[in-house]
């Protein structure tokens, strides 16, 4: 196979996420599966990867990405707890006091503050801030 038809393979399921997303307006779930079956289409006709290890390695992704998954998951359900009792609110306006109401102070001090606290609990691994 020519080198630039195999970067061109390479990086048509990069492009066909961001088309789906951005113009055609489609759920990032819908996006994702088709996404993940044209990855498995390519790999398997263009660069004559075996089904299994393509299947295999699929399933590894997924394992590999359920601590992120759960993370997100937790983010989403703590965030509408919150709204839901109305403690949102309050740090919002809290944090609209930080920094004597200098916007980029308290964008400093958000940003460093909660990015020290999440990295300190473990929360998230410093690669991902």
């Amino acid at each position: 196979m020519d080198a630039l038809l195999g970067l061109i393979l390479i990086i048509a399921p990069i492009v066909l996420a961001f088309v789906m997303l951005i113009w055609f307006k489609r759920a990032a779930d819908v996006t994702g599966v088709v996404v993940w079956l044209v990855t498995l289409v390519i790999a398997i006709a263009a660069f004559q990867t075996d089904i299994g290890v393509a299947l295999t390695a699929s399933a590894a992704g997924i394992v590999k990405s359920f601590p992120i998954s759960l993370m997100v998951a937790t983010s989403i359900l703590m965030m509408t707890y919150m709204q839901e009792t109305g403690s949102l609110q309050r740090l919002i306006v809290f944090f609209k006091t930080l920094g004597g109401g200098s916007r980029p102070m308290q964008v400093m001090l958000i940003s460093l503050g909660l990015g020290l606290f999440l990295v300190g609990i473990g929360a998230t691994p410093v690669t991902m801030l």
